[in-house]
């Protein structure tokens, strides 16, 4: 008999509509009808875990538990409820649905930069009340960033009251006490082309942000990505990112986690969009490369986007020769870039290129750093590592192609473009590579496909084709901290990763820190001139109860009672022999315990961990990157000025000519001028694992002067017991030299590589 009656009740609730709260029509043969985990089956009245993207109705109490995603189209309660356990996700198309949000906050007992903050969301879309529980502690803190508050600056939940939290707004929060959160709201449709826009001010620094960065947070209840919002379509452009773990990402490439904060950095007011759809997809190819999921230009798979010809980084009305960039006259035997065969050049010009460099690539142009068009060998390893199939998507024919790991990829048949006529639409696909066709350079590679053929082939520069984008897999194998790029440092092949910037300490919280961008460095007055550009700080004020930072130190002053007589980070002593490492002229940095080392402190967006494996590099370690690495370019250095700061470029070992042009490299009386990058090219270079080294200046006592980069090794000058060896650059050289002791000078710490 109870058999009976729960199949009548199961058939009556079958018939019922989603209602009026959830807007749906649907109906559901999926019911959620006793208390338990999402993904456990003996808790649906099928037996099992509904398929992704079906419409479903909660009776009971639904977890969603840490590490699993459920993803439904309607999601309706009738009677029951959702909660998403901290690590699950939920990805479901009712606007609106009443979710609850758990979140575990551990206990941070000593603050002392946002780095030790949660930088937290609540993905509601409508304000929700502030659990007691975030602010019952009296030490907490909880801050706000509010643009339209008088001079736009941090509100602390002590001075002005937060009381709700919810939408796009990110929060930085520190509690003494474990605590686990746990908050019910209305929220935003996830599933499918989900949106959320919002505008980012451009703020100008003040001493708790810096110039152009905001905090936002994912309003969503499952992973998001970032684009930029232009000409009413979401584009996936490259920003600058610091995630929840303090590191800078590229956000095209990486998930925001749900109620996770993020900081984003725009050089003026911009609109970005969040969408949950991830830009690329990856289809387990050898080489991980990440192919996006739409043309550039397009805002899905099966829109054909825009048409370039080849070299050139915006669409245009008519394709030929005379509207080419690249060759004089119209004449496809007067090229001025891209020529291999002078034959084909303009009065018989020739520059060997023969991949197209970032600044003339589509794809990064309209994308940003990390995207790039694809080469010809990448478009045949995408060939023959998945399967293809001719197929409709949207009522639009293309290519589908489908990999081994299950991931698909569509190319819509978007014809081409000559002169002004838009041919072969719906019937072929033709599509750039960033190769020159070494035969004949007035062509350059990618590829064409019909129903019935896919190849690498060759088409006029001219000619207008589409452009899919690239990307490399995002990288974690560097340390927290460090800059993707390797750097040998020895004959043995031993190699090292950089730190994102220069080595800062904060004397009143006894806080150490890298710099925010590698450009960045504190400086100071000098001769009546203001140097620096870290917002607030002066190495004049050195002191130990300073609250600015400071990044120039005298040799071993690692804050650790080591042996010398001066070994706080704010010592000014102008005596050589107060500077003795572990008490002895005879010792390097690296020896005894390693404490008189600056990479034994903990270091805040460096993972801060004491004694965590940063430490700074011998003299002969800098001696061998400068002056005898192998690399695969044969560039070891660059003298530069990036972002106006002028410096030391330096390539690691798998630097690729082609990547971006420098000019005098390995030269070591080369201008600081002979390279002018801007931050945008920066955001490249940095991607690509390039190190910056400012020319920061040095100190003597609390006297300054600049026009120098001076970086310590750990290394005593074995000649002069006064001395202490460093890396020195200027106008006119760059070496390992040596400095008193006492001078203050720059730290640039390394990780060693596995």
């Amino acid at each position: 008999m109870k058999k009976i009656l729960l199949m009548i009740m199961l058939i009556s609730l079958s018939a019922l509509s989603f209602g009026q709260e959830n807007q749906s029509q649907a109906v559901s043969n999926y019911f959620f009808i006793s208390s338990g985990n999402w993904n456990d089956g003996t808790h649906w009245n099928t037996g099992e875990v509904p398929p992704e993207g079906c419409d479903v109705i909660i009776m009971a109490d639904a977890v969603i538990p840490a590490g699993y995603t459920a993803i439904a189209d309607q999601v309706c309660l009738q009677g029951g409820s959702v909660t998403v356990a901290d690590g699950g996700q939920l990805k479901h198309n009712t606007q609106g649905l009443v979710v609850t949000m758990e979140k575990s906050i551990a206990a941070f007992n000593e603050v002392n930069s946002w780095s030790n903050y949660y930088l937290l969301a609540f993905p509601f879309n409508e304000d929700v009340a502030v659990p007691a529980t975030m602010t019952a502690a009296e030490d907490n803190d909880f801050y706000i960033f509010d643009p339209d508050y008088p001079y736009a600056e941090w509100r602390n939940n002590k001075q002005h009251v937060i009381t709700t939290v919810g939408g796009t707004t990110g929060y930085l929060y520190a509690n003494s006490e474990d605590i686990e959160l746990s908050l019910t709201g209305s929220t935003y449709q996830s599933y499918g082309e989900a949106i959320v826009t919002v505008e980012v001010p451009y703020t100008e620094g003040s001493s708790n942000i810096f110039n152009g960065w905001a905090l936002l947070g994912n309003p969503y209840t499952c992973n998001a990505y970032v684009y930029a919002f232009e000409n009413g379509s979401c584009v996936p452009k490259e920003f600058m990112v610091y995630n929840a773990d303090g590191e800078l990402v590229r956000c095209s490439c990486s998930s925001i986690a749900p109620m996770q904060g993020f900081f984003v950095k725009v050089e003026e007011t911009t609109t970005i969009c969040i969408k949950t759809t991830c830009p690329y997809v990856d289809l387990g190819l050898p080489s991980g490369l990440l192919w996006a999921t739409c043309n550039v230009g397009a805002n899905a798979p099966e829109e054909y986007g825009d048409y370039f010809a080849w070299g050139e980084t915006e669409p245009k009305s008519v394709y030929n020769w005379s509207t080419y960039q690249y060759c004089n006259n119209g004449y496809l035997l007067w090229l001025t870039k891209y020529c291999n065969n002078s034959q084909y050049g303009y009065n018989g010009y020739s520059d060997n290129l023969t991949t197209l460099l970032t600044e003339d690539d589509a794809a990064t142009a309209n994308w940003g750093g990390i995207w790039r068009m694809p080469t010809d060998e990448e478009w045949l390893e995408l060939y023959q590592n998945t399967t293809n199939t001719w197929t409709t998507q949207n009522d639009v024919n293309g290519k589908l192609f489908t990999a081994t790991n299950g991931n698909t990829l569509f190319l819509p048949s978007a014809g081409d473009l000559w002169g002004s006529e838009h041919s072969g639409a719906g019937y072929n696909g033709n599509y750039w590579s960033s190769s020159l066709n070494l035969e004949n350079p007035a062509s350059a590679g990618g590829v064409y496909f019909r129903s019935d053929n896919y190849a690498v082939s060759y088409r006029a520069r001219c000619c207008g084709l589409s452009v899919r984008a690239v990307c490399s897999a995002p990288q974690s194998n560097a340390p927290t901290g460090a800059i993707n790029g390797k750097f040998t440092i020895n004959e043995n092949g031993d190699q090292v990763y950089f730190s994102r910037g220069n080595l800062q300490y904060q004397a009143s919280t006894n806080t150490w820190r890298f710099a925010e961008n590698q450009w960045n460095y504190v400086g100071g007055t000098y001769n009546g001139n203001q140097y620096g550009n870290v917002f607030g700080s002066s190495n004049n004020n050195i002191s130990s109860t300073y609250d600015g930072w400071i990044d120039l130190f005298g040799w071993g002053t690692s804050g650790y009672d080591h042996g010398a007589i001066c070994y706080q980070p704010w010592s000014t002593s102008t005596n050589y022999y107060d500077y003795f490492a572990y008490g002895s002229r005879y010792y390097n940095l690296h020896n005894q315990t390693g404490k008189a080392d600056w990479g034994y402190n903990p270091i805040v967006n460096g993972g801060n961990q004491e004694h965590s494996g940063w430490r700074t590099l011998t003299k002969n370690e800098w001696s061998y990157i400068i002056e005898t690495r192998n690399t695969s370019s044969g560039i070891r250095y660059a003298k530069a000025q990036v972002n106006g700061v002028n410096g030391a470029i330096l390539l690691p070992d798998d630097w690729n000519f082609d990547d971006y042009p420098l000019n005098n490299t390995n030269q070591s009386d080369a201008q600081f001028n002979s390279n002018v990058v801007t931050i945008d090219d920066w955001d490249i270079l940095e991607a690509k694992g390039v190190v910056f080294l400012p020319a920061a200046g040095m100190r003597q006592g609390v006297a300054l002067h600049f026009g120098v980069g001076s970086y310590w090794s750990t290394t005593y000058n074995i000649e002069y017991a006064y001395d202490a060896q460093d890396l020195r650059f200027s106008f006119n050289s760059i070496c390992t030299s040596f400095n008193w002791r006492y001078d203050g000078a720059s730290v640039r710490l390394v990780r060693d590589a596995e």
